[in-house]
């Protein structure tokens, strides 16, 4: 680091008689990466949104840091834990308890105070009133100061039971109807209005449109118009339409066939011509999500005849198929949607009808026009990014750049080229990874730092105007583990009466060591495997190891019953490790006073229980610690099991020897071992045997197999088993 770096990050607090030209470094804690100043040797005072030792947390000290109910994920940003939302995570959340049914307050995670009337877990039961017809569902049962159930009624009812709707509001209704809802009327026959007050000449059809109610079931008609409902127009003007046709409204005539004129006093010429469309065929386009009644496009016919003859009409021909989502108007030809169309919904997006246009002549003459109907896409759906809430991705610090993150993927509903074809960005400049704009794909760009980081990533379409998506996903990026394993005790058995075993009573204990800090150092116990008929009378606490009595113990046939249980102990590391330790527990029926044989243990017992074997090359000078090869294999029950400095310092005590004189005295398992290393010794440990795969491993491990086999033949072995085989070099 420059000296003008670190003069910008350190700023020691100088006190009385202290030498002020010392200026402490912080170094060991990344010089309080840059969020921070250095104010003592290895110690940072962090600007108010970070925290922790290296200044390298999101502190969130705005937002009250996150009001202890959740996590600092970025700068200002909270995530809340469950039960807890707001920005600050400060105010209490229901979703369990679908939010107190909005007839309660949340209190808590989770926890609803109910408003009066209402109860339960969610405030959803209303009290019963099932005397006062539970309110008839017009109010809220509630229990009054004296303890009596009534009825609270809702705005707009009254009655002890809230079975009278209030129309003050209408007058009553004028009394020319009933009340049905609060401030709803229903009129009575001849009577309208929000109050009933106005007639309506309902028996007359509402005076046909051409006039007005006076009175009850009495009409004043419009000019033109008579008769009791004004349902009749006066033609006076037009000879009464010569009694050849309709008069339809006040001096307009419908001739009937074969007349015309505006009194239709003419006869008609013959209709010799048809109807001819400007364009046998027409096209046109209308955009999805349009409204019902678009107008998109407007046909032309035209008639050489005169009079009713050269009067064209339109209509659709009914074929079946597209001409339902469509209309015409019959006399200017406007073709309209009368469907509201979506692109993606669509079987095919290209329509076509067949307009006829007839004239009204006798006989009648037509023509026809095709016409294609395209439907076009609209950008109407923004992209989707298939990035569930809460994911996050573990990283380490040694992740070299390049390094493959994650695939960010996204799709878009839309179905033309540029409205679905997807780019995808980081909005903002997001620390120490990149996004690939064609698939997505997000890797490591520069070296990573230890830390929480919230990215922001983006999809957006190539519509008009584009329409994108954005989502975050946190990287938690972790210094190099330095964790090791536990150290599991050495087997156990025990032979116990059964009378003893009653529910809870303790069998043993298993202690574990675990010399790492923080979670490396935290372990759990669990059954990684439990054989025998009684095996399901034990379980294990999984934070202190303490195996105990379940269940009662149940009769037995046998005067004995053996239990066999591999206990696993893991540790709480990101790249946890595990070792093993078997335990034994022989249940001994009341009856049985023998001595229990040695051949009904379990005649496998691993040398050494990590969670993963660790291969390291031999060297002379270091043969005597616990981590140098190890070969195993099978204990007869007439081996001895020795403890594991036990073993280490018998086979330290032959290594030195290259061909022992006898191993009469040696445990199988330790003669084995200490066959297998004198093997490694004499052959000299090479790089090849790093690789299992390589023939130099290949060879010795043949060449260690024979010993074994040279073993196992000169043993009493073979009356207990069939073979031993060599379990692997750790």
């Amino acid at each position: 680091m420059s000296a003008a770096a670190n003069q910008a990050t350190s700023q020691h607090l100088c006190h009385p008689g202290e030498d002020c030209s010392k200026v402490p470094t912080c170094g060991n804690v990344a010089n309080c990466t840059d969020h921070g100043i250095c104010v003592d040797y290895d110690t940072c005072l962090c600007d108010e949104q970070w925290a922790g030792d290296k200044c390298d947390q999101f502190s969130c000290a705005a937002l009250d840091h996150c009001s202890g109910h959740g996590r600092c994920v970025d700068i200002d940003v909270c995530y809340c834990e469950q039960g807890w939302t707001g920005s600050s995570c400060v105010t209490p959340d229901c979703p369990a308890v679908n939010q107190c049914s909005r007839q309660g307050d949340c209190i808590g995670p989770n926890v609803c105070q109910c408003i009066s009337g209402y109860q339960g877990l969610n405030c959803s039961q209303a009290q019963s009133c099932p005397e006062l017809q539970e309110c008839n569902e017009n109010g809220a049962c509630v229990t009054s100061s004296e303890g009596q159930k009534e009825c609270r009624c809702f705005p707009g009812f009254s009655g002890a039971s809230c079975d009278h709707p209030d129309c003050t509001e209408q007058n009553n209704c004028t009394n020319h109807g009933s009340c049905i809802e609060p401030n709803l009327c229903q009129c009575d026959s001849g009577y309208t209005g929000n109050d009933c007050a106005n007639f309506s000449c309902e028996a007359l059809s509402y005076c046909s449109g051409h006039g007005r109610c006076v009175s009850f079931d009495t009409c004043s008609c419009d000019p033109g118009w008579s008769g009791g409902s004004c349902s009749i127009a006066n033609c006076s003007s037009k000879s009464d339409c010569s009694s050849q046709g309709t008069c339809v409204a006040p001096n307009t005539c419908e001739c009937f066939p074969g007349f015309q004129g505006e009194d239709c006093s003419e006869e008609n010429l013959p209709n010799e011509n048809p109807p001819i469309f400007q364009q046998d065929r027409y096209d046109a386009t209308i955009p999805e999500n349009q409204p019902v009644g678009t107008t998109i496009i407007t046909v032309c016919a035209n008639d050489t005849d005169s009079g009713r003859n050269g009067e064209v009409r339109y209509r659709l021909v009914q074929t079946g198929l597209d001409d339902e989502n469509f209309a015409v108007h019959p006399t200017s030809g406007v073709i309209t949607s009368v469907v509201e169309f979506d692109f993606e919904s669509l079987e095919h997006t290209s329509f076509s009808i067949i307009v006829e246009a007839f004239d009204q002549g006798v006989p009648t003459l037509t023509g026809t026009a095709t016409i294609t109907i395209n439907i076009t896409d609209q950008n109407d759906n923004k992209p989707v990014i298939n990035i569930p809430p809460d994911t996050e991705y573990n990283l380490q610090t040694i992740s070299p750049i390049g390094f493959h993150v994650t695939i960010v993927q996204a799709t878009d509903a839309d179905r033309s080229h540029d409205n679905s074809k997807i780019t995808y960005g980081i909005p903002s400049v997001s620390p120490f990874v990149s996004i690939d704009a064609t698939n997505g794909s997000v890797t490591v760009t520069s070296a990573l730092q230890s830390g929480t980081y919230l990215v922001r990533v983006s999809a957006s379409d190539h519509g008009s105007p584009p329409k994108t998506d954005e989502r975050s996903f946190r990287m938690i990026v972790t210094n190099v583990s330095t964790n090791t394993a536990p150290q599991c005790p050495d087997d156990q058995r025990y032979e116990i009466a059964s009378h003893n075993l009653t529910i809870g009573s303790t069998i043993a204990t298993i202690e574990a060591d675990d010399h790492d800090n923080g979670p490396n150092g935290n372990v759990s116990y669990s059954f990684k495997t439990k054989a025998g008929e009684l095996a399901n009378l034990f379980s294990i606490d999984p934070s202190t190891g303490r195996i105990y009595v379940e269940t009662e113990v149940p009769q037995f046939n046998d005067t004995f019953s053996v239990v066999s249980m591999t206990v696993e102990v893991r540790d709480n590391a990101v790249d946890s490790m595990s070792c093993e330790t078997n335990v034994v527990v022989v249940i001994m029926a009341p009856e049985f006073s023998g001595t229990v044989p040695d051949n009904v243990f379990p005649t496998t017992t691993p040398l050494a229980k990590t969670s993963e074997p660790q291969t390291t090359p031999f060297d002379e000078s270091t043969a005597g610690s616990t981590t140098q090869p190890d070969i195993t294999t099978e204990e007869t029950e007439s081996s001895t099991v020795l403890p594991t400095s036990e073993r280490a310092s018998t086979t330290k005590e032959y290594e030195g020897i290259t061909s022992p004189t006898t191993t009469e005295d040696l445990p199988v398992v330790v003669e084995a071992r200490f066959r297998g290393v004198m093997k490694i010794v004499n052959r000299g440990w090479n790089d090849e045997l790093w690789d299992q795969e390589s023939n130099e491993f290949k060879i010795l491990a043949a060449e260690v197999q024979q010993e074994l086999n040279n073993l196992f033949n000169n043993s009493n072995l073979g009356d207990t088993f069939d073979s031993a085989e060599v379990t692997g070099f750790s």
